[in-house]
């Protein structure tokens, strides 16, 4: 068996892989130390062997070399499954992960599109294993019902009972059927969220709640802005623009604070790394996209795709000059991945996204609820400009 792999950007893992195995079947590919596979981590690639022998596999999407990753570590399956041959390769010094020796400044747990129906063990797991503030970016529950609602509050008070929770509402959040009496007094989602206001207060946040519906909470100095974009009947709008409006002049306005965190159910088309050719879910999707151009220092954090982050492309994109982050962040079901010849089935585990903020850098790291191990498809890290423009 013969390995080379070929690194194409400093602090970046993308790089390509050439393998010769002849007479076996596929290969999988993991980052290593000396001492094998890292620990706590899946393997970010799954690659067929053709006859010939050979494989060749190219990784993309910006990811980042784990710390502590020196090697990396091949695993090749023959053919009739009766034998397995390994290869490591040595990682140059200079495309290996930097030190990091600062403190975080934030830390984040993502959990989007929960879902809740009857079964509530995933949810459970997914609070435990979140940091102490938690930002669900919509779909709580799966068909918007009051005792769905009331179901994820006790789920909180029994495994997250001291961590700051925030939410948008989601399409499922919403009624899909609501009739006369309910339409214009809904309260599924927004009762929800007065609790969760309500523990807010009382671990000494300030909320502010516009009268266009969006919010803010102050974080230190950073704020989470929630934006609610589903309304009645599951569509996806922003009336009369209200919140877009409040939006813009509070990004005008505000410059103090050092990140500005956006919570919105659906995506922007053009940061939706897997459906950029297709119709924006938001009815106003180049209004809310020129606010977020127009502006930096922006975390933009989406749900509603249930993507995997082991899909090839990836979920993460970061625009370096300005300083803005687009977060897809899975979904705390079971994810989707299409396109992969080989898929191991964790990569379709349901997940959280942790992001933490230091003075120099993002990371970003997703992880599988289910056994906690860590995505390599699903790590990013990025340096900050020290004056974006």
């Amino acid at each position: 068996m013969k390995l080379s792999v070929k690194f194409t950007t400093c602090g970046y893992s993308n790089c390509d892989i050439e393998i010769r195995a002849k007479g076996f079947l596929a290969a999988l590919v993991f980052w290593a130390d000396l001492n094998g596979p890292l620990s706590g981590w899946s393997s970010f690639a799954a690659i067929p062997i053709q006859a010939t022998g050979n494989a060749h596999y190219r990784f993309e999407g910006s990811r980042a070399v784990p710390a502590g990753a020196t090697h990396i570590y091949v695993k090749c399956i023959a053919q009739d499954f009766s034998s397995v041959e390994e290869a490591v390769w040595e990682i140059p010094v200079k495309y290996r992960a930097a030190d990091l020796d600062s403190e975080p400044l934030a830390e984040f747990s993502l959990m989007s599109d929960l879902h809740l129906s009857r079964k509530h063990g995933m949810i459970h797991s997914a609070l435990r294993l979140a940091s102490s503030v938690i930002l669900m970016p919509g779909d709580l529950t799966n068909d918007g019902y009051a005792e769905q609602f009331e179901g994820l509050r006790h789920c909180i008070e029994e495994s997250a009972s001291d961590k700051l929770i925030l939410s948008v509402t989601g399409n499922h959040d919403q009624l899909l059927h609501p009739d006369m009496a309910t339409i214009n007094n809904y309260a599924g989602y927004y009762k929800f969220q007065k609790y969760l206001f309500q523990r807010s207060k009382k671990m000494g946040y300030s909320v502010y709640e516009d009268a266009s519906g969006a919010y803010l909470v102050q974080i230190g100095e950073i704020e989470v802005i929630g934006l609610q974009c589903v309304s009645n009947y599951r569509k996806f709008v922003f009336p009369e623009s209200a919140q877009l409006k409040w939006l813009d002049r509070h990004l005008d306005h505000d410059d103090t604070a050092q990140w500005h965190i956006i919570l919105c159910h659906a995506p922007l088309i053009a940061h939706n790394p897997h459906r950029k050719d297709g119709a924006p879910y938001l009815s106003r999707d180049a209004e809310l996209q020129q606010i977020v151009d127009s502006h930096k220092n922006i975390i933009f954090l989406s749900g509603h795709t249930h993507d995997s982050p082991s899909m090839k492309q990836g979920n993460v994109e970061y625009q370096a000059e300005k300083q803005i982050l687009y977060i897809d962040a899975g979904s705390v079901t079971p994810t989707e991945l299409s396109g992969e010849p080989l898929q191991p089935s964790e990569w379709k585990d349901g997940v959280i996204t942790e992001l933490t903020l230091y003075s120099e850098m993002i990371e970003i790291r997703t992880k599988s609820i289910r056994t906690g191990i860590s995505y390599p498809r699903g790590y990013y890290w990025f340096r900050l400009e020290k004056d974006p423009i």
